[in-house]
């Protein structure tokens, strides 16, 4: 039997004990009781009197349906309720309380503001702070204080409405989530009242005597007390009393009046929702007065202005980002592609650092994950999203690691080789070898050539990247439920971090005195590029991501990017060790300056030239020594055009029109350069020559 076929049995059984566990079907049905069914009768006649009623006198029996001391302040508790509202809600609805607001009636949205405890009377903190029944067990999970609110509003037509609500403290320590909000949207008041568990708190949807609200409400609530009967019949009667062990909400929300006719926001709500083409006066944002109370736990707060877009108008903004996102990464596309037609050889690609590559490639691929998430959540804007993440996805896998494995193979340490001193010995006596079954298929060879070697290494480090590249993403997850202190800080920090891509390529330039790793354009265009989403979160204020606006940051970013680029343009022009004190550079390896070589400037020529070639090897019996420093003028031998002659005392930026090679051949700068892009030997005498 095979060595894995433990694994696979062990496998095997967990397979089965998962389909014989998990439960397949509906729940069996439980044998009806006379509890049971005097509570389905009690329901049934309830349903029935909703049904037949007309206005709110009708009796409802609250045993099944409410806590069971709702009744007893259900009066006083309405009217502390319709004063609280009263001081919520704004002022032109209590002034012109008999007209219609011109509020919409679709009113899918995210809004977020700050709510805050309101300040009650002596009565109404008992009857509306001091009914927890849960306060034994500790279930009231929003404090005192205040904080910020986010509601996500979603209509789905008839006037349902469902909720999400998400509540901080003011430190942004703690943040309580209180899904499975449902309720109904009064479209000729702008109101809207939701619950959690709609039948046991349905008492006290409207605290208003309104026969309209009342029939609004009837059928939703027919829908709930039919659900809850189901319940009953299928585990039995102890599922239809109330449950005193959890938190039960309800909100009130009203929509804020908006500064247009009825015709206008008909127009604008159906443009919105069947885009024609068709010129809108600007979209005004929803805004909403909210209550959030349970009855059950104590908790109250209130919101008197909560703001965010219409879900249309997100969806715009998102798709605009993306967008945006896609025309960024077009730009550094283009850019990549300029720079691997000059990063073509061996010679330009020993200058690039590898870890500059791998820097850029997280990020593109941190965002390809980003977008591609966002645009399977929001279906409103997912084309505009996937091309954004579909453009990070070609410049991550078919440029950047490409050329971060053509980057490996070149700069990649040759394996030591001992040579040792063969001798003639003779021939070890070899035992005979038994016979045996032959080695797997599977078994790993003990000799790889070369390029097996390079390939698993390759592949080791991608496994790596990609690894790094997920677990980053996760934890950045984790991060959006820190403290608002720390998230930021830490946002702050990961910018600075990623914006810092150009460290590593300076440093690779000090330790081999190599100098343009990257052209200009690429430097400056992916250094703007990598900029931009910092500056859309931190100059934008109405950014999609919700981060506050702070100038100073992008800012610092930008002195941060431009102390790089500046810096790699000093070494461009300067050398790259221009900035390292001499106790530092004699230290570092030694490299070949060709604009500066020791033969050139030195008070011996003679002797200086002899020291050099007895470091890098001397030159041919043709080779001339005469006339460096002393106005003789040459060809180039790449161009044959004169090289002008260079005086001992030019300086710096003059010696750099021309560069001068171990073996005394003296050229034009664009010229040598051009040829060691593609061969490093001296175009003269083809001895082979240091890398720039």
């Amino acid at each position: 039997m095979p060595a894995n076929s433990p694994s696979r049995l062990y496998l095997l059984l967990i397979i089965l004990l998962l389909i014989i566990l998990i439960p397949t079907g509906s729940r069996p049905e439980s044998s009806p009781t006379p509890e049971s069914d005097a509570a389905i009768k009690t329901i049934n006649n309830t349903i029935t009197a909703l049904r037949n009623s007309s206005d709110t006198s009708t009796p409802l029996d609250y045993r099944f349906v409410a806590p069971p001391n709702a009744t007893l302040s259900l009066s006083p508790v309405l009217a502390s309720l319709s004063k609280l509202w009263r001081n919520t809600i704004p002022p032109s609805l209590i002034t012109h309380k008999n007209s219609r607001p011109t509020v919409y009636r679709n009113a899918t949205a995210s809004v977020h503001g700050e709510w805050l405890r309101p300040t009650l009377t002596t009565e109404q903190e008992a009857l509306l702070r001091g009914s927890n029944l849960t306060e034994p067990l500790g279930l009231q999970i929003i404090k005192d204080g205040d904080g910020t609110m986010t509601i996500g509003i979603t209509e789905s037509g008839n006037g349902e409405v469902d909720m999400v609500v998400r509540v901080k403290d003011a430190e942004g320590g703690r943040e309580v989530v209180i899904p499975g909000f449902q309720g109904v949207h009064d479209y000729s008041s702008g109101e809207i009242v939701a619950v959690t568990s709609a039948e046991e708190i349905l008492p006290w949807m409207w605290f208003r005597e309104d026969p309209a609200r009342w029939h609004l409400t009837r059928g939703k609530a027919v829908e709930w007390l039919e659900e809850k009967m189901k319940r009953i019949e299928q585990l039995g009667a102890s599922s239809g009393a109330y449950d005193s062990k959890k938190c039960d909400y309800i909100l009130w929300a009203q929509l804020h009046p908006l500064d247009l006719t009825k015709d206008e926001l008909a127009i604008v709500e159906q443009e919105l929702r069947n885009p024609t083409g068709v010129r809108l006066p600007a979209i005004p944002d929803v805004e909403v007065a909210v209550i959030l109370w349970s009855p059950t736990c104590g908790d109250l707060i209130t919101a008197r202005e909560l703001k965010g877009d219409k879900v249309e108008v997100f969806y715009s903004r998102v798709s605009m980002v993306g967008l945006g996102a896609a025309a960024v990464t077009a730009v550094q596309l283009a850019l990549m592609i300029r720079q691997l037609e000059k990063s073509s050889t061996p010679s330009t690609i020993a200058r690039v650092s590898i870890w500059t590559i791998i820097m850029l490639g997280i990020q593109d691929g941190y965002w390809f994950f980003v977008f591609m998430t966002v645009a399977i959540y929001l279906e409103g804007c997912f084309l505009p999203l996937v091309t954004a993440s579909f453009f990070y996805l070609i410049l991550l896998t078919i440029f950047e690691m490409p050329f971060l494995s053509r980057t490996y193979r070149v700069q990649r340490p040759e394996p030591s080789t001992s040579t040792t001193q063969h001798t003639t010995l003779p021939a070890p006596a070899v035992a005979p070898t038994p016979l045996g079954l032959p080695a797997p298929a599977t078994a790993n060879t003990p000799n790889q050539t070369p390029a097996q070697r390079v390939n698993a290494e390759i592949s080791a480090i991608y496994t790596r990247f990609y690894f790094f590249l997920v677990v980053s993403l996760f934890f950045t997850l984790q991060v959006t439920s820190w403290q608002p202190f720390y998230r930021d800080m830490f946002l702050r920090f990961l910018f600075t971090v990623v914006n810092s891509f150009w460290i590593p390529q300076i440093t690779r330039n000090i330790y081999r005195g190599s100098r343009r790793p990257f052209t200009p354009e690429f430097i400056i265009g992916t250094s703007l590029c990598r900029l931009a989403p910092a500056a859309y979160l931190y100059l934008y204020e109405h950014n999609v991501f919700g981060v506050l606006p702070h100038q100073k940051s992008v800012m610092a970013l930008a002195a941060w990017q431009a102390i790089q680029c500046a810096f790699l343009g000093a070494q461009a022009v300067f050398g790259s060790r221009f900035a390292i004190p001499s106790v530092l550079q004699s230290k570092l390896p030694s490299v070949w300056d060709y604009h500066n070589p020791p033969y050139l400037f030195s008070s011996s020529r003679r002797g200086n030239g002899e020291e050099a070639h007895g470091l890098l090897g001397e030159p041919d019996e043709g080779d001339a020594e005469e006339g460096f420093g002393d106005g003789t003028e040459r060809d180039c031998a790449v161009c044959m055009q004169p090289v002008q002659p260079v005086r001992m005392d030019a300086g710096l930026m003059e010696r750099r029109k021309f560069m001068w090679t171990p073996c005394k051949h003296e050229f034009h700068t664009e010229c040598l350069e051009g040829w060691l892009r593609y061969r490093l030997q001296c175009p003269v005498c083809r001895t082979s020559l240091p890398p720039l």
